[in-house]
């Protein structure tokens, strides 16, 4: 009596590099599991702040005394420094004079 030991299908496996691509692929892919995928929501790379707008202080000549007469105290500085300079009179480039 001669028993024939059943024949088993040979599996062929992939090569290694293969199988490492095979591996990376199995653990991007949504179809796997859902639970293996980490998704992190950043909102604050996707929002851009926008950029402040400048104030632009009007510049002009501060006057000793009113009607922009008299000495001058400053050139080229704001009606608020003017003010603080105990200016009298202020007149903006290209304008008439203000007092202060």
């Amino acid at each position: 009596m001669s028993s024939k030991r059943p024949t088993i299908p040979k599996i062929n496996k992939p090569s290694i590099s293969k199988r490492s691509k095979i591996a990376k692929a199995s653990k991007i892919s949504p179809s796997r599991s859902l639970r293996r995928i980490n998704t992190t929501v950043s909102t604050t790379s996707s929002v851009h702040p926008q950029p402040k707008k400048k104030i632009i202080e009007k510049l002009g000549t501060c006057y000793e005394l009113l009607e922009c007469k008299g000495e001058i105290i400053g050139r080229r500085i704001s009606k608020n420094k003017c003010k603080s300079l105990k200016g009298k009179s202020w007149k903006p480039n290209n304008g008439k004079c203000q007092p202060t």
